[in-house]
């Protein structure tokens, strides 16, 4: 792991910007705002534009290993960002997941502790709807758009609409680990990874919520929430089958403090969900 830093001459309030970038222009951090930290953790071909250099505060060159989950996983273990207020994740081009992300760089007066930032998978596949995207406002964020997508803890899929890259991202995990149909996949997953508290939780729930393309905020404090013996479990696992990482991209709100979701099957005259 090869870093470069410099001053960035921040003072007061900070938020430390994460990017975990492969082959994406980024071009678009000339427009970040000012009083964020800029850290680019760079697996692909090297930056040499002078723009994007000039408005990068740390450059860190990672083995081209486990996708943007590792990358994480890996800042989240370094303490770089043991002193920031929020701490913004985000792949090399946020905006076909997020188009209203600088804007809402923005806005962090207004985000939640644990903070989803993005409204889509991508708009060409229609996932999710449309109908979803334009009408489910309960996530926006001063009327910026974002919404948090709730799952199944068994089968990864989303209870609105037939999402079948879900379907057989769970189908591959259950495959891998030669699981039987109806099991709790969110709950298997974090036991791999030493986390047996949060699996717990997990088991004994039926639905998360996650962001997607991983594009997400949480209060710095939240970063040591996460054990240590947890971060490497993770990291060795995002290295390993490809349904491992999209199973980090489940869970990055619920790592960090986000509750799961139990539903109440008895009829008590009460809405069903606790």
């Amino acid at each position: 792991m090869e870093t470069v830093a410099k001053d960035d001459g921040v003072k007061g309030r900070r938020v430390d910007l994460v990017v975990a970038r492969y082959g994406e222009g980024l071009e678009w951090l000339a427009c970040v705002p000012a009083h964020v930290r800029v850290i680019v953790y760079n697996k692909g071909w090297e930056v040499t534009e002078r723009e994007v250099l000039e408005r990068i505060d740390v450059l860190i060159r990672l083995e081209n290993v486990g996708r943007e989950s590792e990358t994480f996983l890996t800042h989240v273990g370094s303490g770089l960002s043991r002193d920031a207020d929020r701490v913004v994740f985000t792949q090399g081009d946020p905006f076909p997941h997020s188009p209203d992300f600088l804007d809402l760089l923005e806005r962090e007066e207004e985000w939640r502790e644990v903070q989803a930032l993005s409204v889509r998978w991508l708009e060409q596949h229609d996932v999710p709807p449309r109908l979803l995207v334009d009408g489910d406002r309960r996530d926006r964020v001063g009327g910026l758009r974002v919404r948090r997508e709730v799952f199944s803890l068994r089968t990864l899929a989303p209870p609105g609409f037939h999402d079948a890259g879900a379907v057989g991202i769970s189908r591959d995990y259950r495959r891998c680990h030669g699981l039987p149909a109806g099991t709790n996949i969110v709950e298997h997953f974090l036991r791999l990874a030493g986390w047996d508290e949060l699996a717990d939780e997990a088991g004994a729930a039926d639905l998360g919520v996650f962001s997607y393309g991983a594009v997400f905020a949480v209060a710095g404090g939240r970063l040591a929430r996460v054990p240590g013996v947890v971060l490497e479990g993770l990291r060795v696992l995002s290295c390993g089958d490809r349904s491992h990482g999209y199973l980090c991209e489940r869970l990055w709100l619920h790592l960090f403090g986000a509750a799961f979701v139990a539903v109440d099957m008895e009829e008590k005259g009460g809405s069903g969900v606790r």
